[in-house]
């Protein structure tokens, strides 16, 4: 299912690239037809349960430009993860969403709903889930692990991007992506990248900054890593390095009207609580973060 969106204001040009940031080995393969391409994610989805070192991604060369289409028709609203640039003939599926990866993605937002609540605006500010957001002529196509939508509106103004097996490169990439793409209405992107190997995850918050243009003296909007924190576990101890900050002005783009509605903050405590939901069920084998240097 998808969303189609037209921003408020100019977006510059966007740093999205499609292709950046996927793990080591993703396998490509070029179009032929949709029942053949069926086949092949589930066989891809297959390996990695089998094996998780395997790439859940897959890169689809030469595609139509009805292959969303095509892909709806057979997975109707349960299918997996999908990006594209439909100008340039590429999708990239994600066959399979690891446990982590998943639960890591709910508690970010039991924790925004918790928040919404508390303040009494949930209803102005919904959850729409994973569904997919598309530009005006597909140049950029995205389906976000959560995104949260104004009352009335089309196109997310929060999006998360969580990342497990890919690279922190993607995530970044992502951010740009949704940030700046002409026709986003995107203000805030939060991506969360849990390390594979060590009890350790990378928090960050993207906005939209004004940055003046090469060769003129007029400004465009760019996405800038503006908060960072990292939560780690080390000696049994979990840490956050501080809390991170959502702007309620930009998400809501509105002043706050009444004492209880503020900025969105995930407190050192509520970051923990995520960490440990997300480490659940593979704590034990997550060795403990060693900070290099």
């Amino acid at each position: 299912m998808s969303r189609l969106g037209v921003a408020p204001t100019p977006r510059g040009i966007p740093r999205w690239k499609l292709l950046e940031g996927l793990p080591e080995g993703t396998p490509r393969v070029e179009y032929s037809n949709m029942e053949e391409l069926h086949s092949v994610i589930e066989a891809q989805a297959g390996e990695c349960y089998r094996d998780n070192t395997c790439s859940p991604f897959l890169i689809v060369l030469g595609i139509p430009d009805t292959v969303l289409e095509e892909f709806d028709s057979i997975y109707q609203d349960k299918g997996p993860r999908v990006s594209a640039n439909i100008h340039e003939k590429t999708l990239i599926i994600e066959t399979m969403v690891g446990h982590s990866h998943e639960r890591l993605t709910q508690r970010i937002g039991r924790h925004v709903t918790e928040m919404l609540l508390q303040m009494g605006i949930r209803k102005e500010l919904g959850e729409l889930g994973a569904g997919r957001d598309e530009t005006q002529g597909l140049v950029y196509v995205k389906e976000p692990d959560l995104s949260w939508v104004l009352d009335g509106e089309q196109w997310p103004t929060l999006v998360l991007e969580v990342g497990w097996s890919e690279k922190a490169e993607k995530l970044a990439s992502d951010a740009h992506g949704w940030l700046e793409t002409e026709g986003s209405a995107t203000e805030v992107v939060i991506t969360a990248k849990l390390d594979q190997d060590c009890a350790h995850i990378d928090f960050a918050v993207w906005e939209l900054a004004s940055e003046p243009a090469r060769t003129t003296r007029s400004y465009r909007k760019s996405a800038q890593q503006t908060q960072r924190v990292e939560v780690s576990r080390k000696g049994g101890d979990i840490t956050a390095s501080s809390s991170l900050v959502v702007s309620f002005k930009k998400i809501f783009r509105r002043e706050p009207a009444a004492d209880q509605e503020g900025d969105l903050i995930f407190t050192k405590e509520r970051l923990i609580d995520i960490a440990e939901w997300a480490w659940a069920e593979v704590g034990s084998e997550l060795a403990d973060y060693e900070q290099a240097g």
